[in-house]
């Protein structure tokens, strides 16, 4: 355990940008290997979240999932990845509905 007990020793952090008009992408990185996968979807699409969310459980299973954006986002209490996902993806469509209007 680090010094500072309330923040884990290593943990994913999934860092959510909008890039352009229609393109959500994700880098993921885990605190000890650093990047390990980069995904892109267009937010609207049907079960967009999967792509995330298989590469969150791909690089692993156990370690907690940190998430930040560059767009507005409010993470909530939600604690499943895939609700969490969820909640970024409609953030990420209602930046996007905005934008266009």
């Amino acid at each position: 355990m680090n010094a500072d007990a309330s923040k884990p020793d290593r943990a994913l952090l999934a860092q959510f940008e909008l890039p352009a008009p229609g393109l959500l992408r994700m880098v993921l990185t885990d605190s000890a290997k650093g990047v390990v996968n980069i995904v892109e979807v267009n937010p609207t699409a049907d079960g967009a979240y999967a792509g995330f969310l298989g590469a969150v459980e791909a690089a692993s299973v156990s370690l907690p999932l940190q998430i930040s954006c560059d767009f507005d986002h409010v993470e909530g209490r939600a604690t499943a990845r895939k609700t969490r996902i969820k909640a970024v993806l409609a953030s990420a469509c209602a930046v996007n509905s905005a934008k266009a209007s």
